[in-house]
């Protein structure tokens, strides 16, 4: 398989044949026996994000709202896929009469960042920050995930246990869909390679902690192509992209965001959503107003 590294606006790319796998921001590896509290864990991803927002043309108001807060960071294992029967999804009475057509479309981590409605764009997506325990040292790094993955976004709570949240941000008609069928035909639709359901975290740092059984050195940090950063970004790729996926900022956390993520064999538009006509979804969807 062919490996190459570019730079760019944003940060230094990993390529691999027609994916993206990510992207770094940036990158520190601690002195010997460091010990990193959850609190300097999260001053650190403030700080980057301070810095990167220039480079990221992240807004400035989004950059204010980034304030630390009282979420502690979280462990891979706390990601875990979900088994529910229905999703449920707010949408305007233009992008009913749309759905009702059978014409759908699902967003990539770009779309979201610059979507029109500005309640539910998140200039955040697809961002997170990774602190990786390695022997006595810790890796810190900012990095961009998901460039391959397409997303559909819903809730798991049912129209009696919802505020008005959703219907002021996103639309009075509710979908109440029959998530697991409806998943795997928009799978087989897309050609994707696989797709998981998962319950949104939230949490400003939108840090994640993970380990691995082996001792780095600031040599080897320093130099991606030895052994033990190619088994690190492996681990980053593997383990931390769905993770990435499914961490937004706490003042999204009204949503109670449950969503698809897609995973493509090639990166996806990154502009502009995809979409498509399938007839065949109608039979998993339930129209309602919740006025």
């Amino acid at each position: 398989m062919k490996i190459e590294w570019t730079h760019g606006r944003h940060g230094l790319s990993l390529k691999m044949e027609r994916v993206t796998p990510l992207t770094i921001a940036a990158m520190t590896l601690s002195k010997e026996n460091a010990e990193l509290t959850d609190n300097q864990a999260k001053h650190f991803s403030k700080s980057v994000l301070d810095y990167l927002a220039g480079t990221m043309s992240i807004a400035d108001k989004v950059v204010a709202k980034n304030v630390i807060d009282k979420s502690p960071p979280f462990e891979l294992h706390e990601y875990v896929e979900i088994k529910q029967r229905y999703l449920y999804k707010y949408v305007s009475e233009a992008s009913a009469e749309y759905y009702r057509k059978g014409m759908f479309q699902v967003g990539s981590i770009g779309y979201f960042k610059k979507m029109e409605n500005e309640k539910a764009r998140d200039e955040l997506e697809g961002l997170s920050f990774i602190a990786t325990k390695m022997g006595n040292r810790i890796a810190n790094i900012a990095v961009t995930m998901g460039f391959n993955y397409y997303m559909f976004c819903g809730t798991d709570q049912n129209n009696d246990n919802l505020t008005d949240y959703h219907s002021r941000n996103f639309g009075p008609v509710l979908l109440k869909i029959d998530l697991l069928p409806f998943a795997e035909e928009v799978a087989k639709r897309l050609g994707a390679k696989s797709f998981r359901v998962m319950k949104v975290k939230y949490a400003n740092a939108k840090l994640i902690k993970s380990k691995l059984p082996f001792q780095i050195t600031p040599e080897q940090f320093s130099n991606l192509g030895c052994p033990n950063m190619q088994s690190y970004l492996q681990h980053l790729v593997s383990d931390c992209t769905t993770p990435s996926l499914f961490t937004k900022p706490s003042w999204f956390n009204e949503e109670i965001e449950t969503r698809i993520v897609f995973e493509m064999p090639y990166d996806v538009n990154q502009d502009l959503p995809k979409r498509f006509e399938h007839n065949g979804l109608l039979k998993y969807i339930q129209f309602f107003h919740k006025y």
